[in-house]
C-alpha cells in the first residue's frame, strides 16, 4: 500500500485526475468508494474535484458517506467546502462582468411555497428578494435567514457584490446586528468539520433528488369550452403573459441506506473492469430506494418585457446560486429552451410535494410603493417611495441612477473579516428537508409515498419502504427527539 501511495504521489500531477474508468468513476470515486484513505487524500491535495458525480449520480461526499468511514467523510467535507469557497470566489468576477454592459435595473423577486401535504405550508419558507444592480455592482436583499426550533427564523440581511478590474468584494450585511462581513478565501484548516456535522451524516439515510428534463415539451395553456377555447394570457404585475405548461418534468428522488446496515459483500476485484456487469459493483451494497413522480411545470411569459432574461437575470441567479439552493434549482430551470418571453412567472416542483412559484415585479419601483431608497445612512432596510417612476411596460422602464451608497457598508456598523463569520448553517436543502420531515411526522405520514392522484382524491397512500429510524441531531432545541433530515443534493439531467 505504501508503494501505491507513493507512486500516485508522483504520477498524479501528471494525468488527468477527472478520467472515468470504464464504471464511469474518477480515481477519487474509486478511491472513496473502495475506503483507501491515503489514496484520496492524496488526490484532494493535488486538485482533484470532490463535486464531481459518478455515472449513477452519487457525489464523492454521498459515496463516502456510504462507506461508513469516518475519517474519509471528514476528509471529503472539508476538501468540498474548501473547494465550494474557492470556486465561488473565482467565477464571481466573471459574472459581474456579465452585468457590467447590461442596463441597470431594480426588481423584485417574489418566492411563494406551495404543497398539498397538510402542515407543510405553514413551515415553508416564503420571501422577497429585492435586487439592486448598477454597473458590476450587484445587491441583493432577503428576510429569510434559516429553519430553527420548527420555525423559520427572519431578519434583514443584504449581500453586496462589488466588481473590479481583476477581482471582486463580496460582503454580507447583517441589519439587525449591525455587523458587516467582507468574503476572504478561508484557510483550508479553518473548514474542518465538526465530529458532530460527521456522525449526523454517517447516521442519516443519502438522498439524490433529481430533475429529469430530457422528455420536456412546452405547450400553450387553453382556455374556453370545446369548440370556443383560445390560447391563454394573463396580466402579472401589469405584463401580458402567454400561459406555457411544461409537460414530462420527473422528480426522481434515490435513498441509499447501506451505511446504516451492517452487512458487507466483496465483489470478485476483476469483475470490476468489466463494463458489461452491470449488474455487480464494488464497495458496499447498495440499498437503493427509487421513486419517481411526473409533474407539470407552469410558466408565464411576456414577449414585451423590458428586462432579458440572459443578460440581465440570468447572471444575478448565476451568482446566487453559487450558495443558495432555491437559486440554483430556478437556474437549472431556466437553463432550458424555454420559449420566446420572459419568465414574469415561474411554477417548478422542487421536491415531491412541494412547489415553488417566483414572480418577478415591481420593476424599476413601477408598483404603488414604488421603489426603495437609502437613508442617509446607507441602511437599505428603510422603504420610502420614490416618485416619477416608469409605468409597467412602457419603452421608458430604466431605473434612476442608483446611488453609491446602495453598494457601500452602512456607516456605523462594524466590519468583520470573513474568518469571524458565523459559521454557516447545512445547505439549505437539508433545513428545507427537514421542515418537510417534521411535517409529515406531526402529520402521521413521515413514510408514506404520497402520489399526486393520492393527494388530489385523499385515498391511503403506500407505506414507505424503509426501515430505518434516524434520529435527529444538533439543529433543533426543542426537548423531544427529532429524525434526522436526510443528506440531500440536486442534480439536472
Amino acid at each position: 500500500m505504501k508503494f501505491l501511495i507513493k507512486q500516485i504521489s508522483l504520477s498524479v500531477l501528471q494525468v488527468d485526475l477527472e478520467v472515468l474508468d470504464p464504471r464511469g468513476r474518477t480515481p477519487l470515486h474509486l478511491a472513496v468508494t473502495l475506503g483507501h484513505l491515503e489514496c484520496a487524500r492524496l488526490l484532494v491535495q493535488r486538485g482533484a474535484d470532490v463535486s464531481r458525480e459518478n455515472r449513477n449520480g452519487w457525489t464523492v461526499l454521498q459515496e463516502a458517506i456510504s462507506s461508513r468511514n469516518p475519517e474519509m467523510v471528514r476528509l471529503v467535507l472539508r476538501y468540498r467546502d474548501y473547494q465550494r469557497t474557492t470556486k465561488r470566489l473565482a467565477g464571481i468576477p466573471r459574472l459581474l462582468e456579465r452585468l457590467r454592459q447590461a442596463q441597470d435595473f431594480y426588481v423584485e423577486m417574489k418566492w411563494e411555497f406551495t404543497s398539498w401535504v397538510p402542515l407543510v405550508s405553514r413551515i415553508c419558507p416564503s420571501d422577497t428578494y429585492r435586487v439592486w444592480k448598477s454597473g458590476q455592482c450587484l445587491r441583493v436583499d432577503t428576510t429569510l435567514m434559516g429553519f430553527e426550533q420548527m420555525t423559520w427564523q427572519r431578519g434583514n440581511r443584504s449581500f453586496i457584490f462589488r466588481g473590479q478590474d481583476s477581482s471582486a468584494m463580496v460582503m454580507e450585511v447583517d441589519h439587525d446586528r449591525q455587523l458587516v462581513f467582507c468574503e476572504t478565501l478561508p484557510l483550508l484548516g479553518a473548514l474542518q468539520p465538526s465530529d458532530e456535522q460527521v456522525a449526523a451524516r454517517l447516521s442519516a439515510p443519502v438522498v439524490a433528488t433529481q430533475l429529469d428534463t430530457r422528455n420536456i415539451s412546452f405547450e400553450r395553456n387553453k382556455t374556453g369550452i370545446l369548440g370556443w377555447r383560445n390560447e391563454k394570457t394573463e396580466v402579472v404585475n401589469g405584463y401580458e403573459a402567454k400561459v406555457y405548461c411544461a409537460s414530462n418534468v420527473e422528480l426522481i428522488t434515490r435513498t441509499r441506506t447501506d451505511h446504516l446496515n451492517d452487512q458487507h459483500k466483496t465483489k470478485p476485484k476483476e469483475e470490476y473492469f468489466n463494463p458489461n456487469m452491470t449488474q455487480r459493483d464494488i464497495g458496499q451494497p447498495c440499498h437503493l430506494t427509487t421513486k419517481t413522480q411526473r409533474f407539470k411545470a407552469k410558466l408565464w411569459l411576456c414577449e414585451s418585457h423590458p428586462l432579458s432574461l440572459s443578460e440581465q437575470v440570468a447572471p444575478i441567479i448565476d451568482l446566487m446560486a453559487i450558495s443558495n439552493a432555491l437559486f440554483a434549482k430556478l437556474r437549472d430551470f431556466i437553463t432550458l429552451r424555454l420559449p420566446p418571453g420572459f419568465p414574469v412567472k415561474i411554477e417548478i416542483p422542487i421536491y415531491h410535494i412541494l412547489n415553488a412559484r417566483i414572480t418577478f415585479g415591481n420593476l424599476n419601483g413601477c408598483e404603488e410603493g414604488g421603489l426603495p431608497r437609502m437613508d442617509a445612512e446607507g441602511d437599505g432596510q428603510k422603504d420610502s417611495p420614490r416618485t416619477e417612476t416608469p409605468s409597467p411596460g412602457s419603452d421608458s422602464s430604466s431605473v434612476s441612477k442608483i446611488p453609491p451608497c446602495v453598494f457601500e457598508a452602512p456607516r456605523g456598523y462594524s466590519i468583520l473579516g470573513g474568518n469571524q463569520r458565523e459559521n454557516i448553517r447545512d445547505e439549505e436543502d437539508d433545513l428545507l428537508q427537514y421542515a418537510i420531515q417534521q411535517s409529515l411526522i406531526e402529520a402521521g405520514s413521515e413514510y408514506d409515498q404520497v402520489t399526486i392522484w393520492e393527494a388530489l382524491t385523499n385515498s391511503k397512500p403506500g407505506t414507505h419502504s424503509l426501515s430505518c429510524d434516524p434520529s435527529r441531531h444538533e439543529r433543533s432545541a426543542v426537548s423531544i427527539p427529532l429524525p434526522l433530515s436526510p443528506v440531500v443534493t440536486f442534480h439536472p439531467q
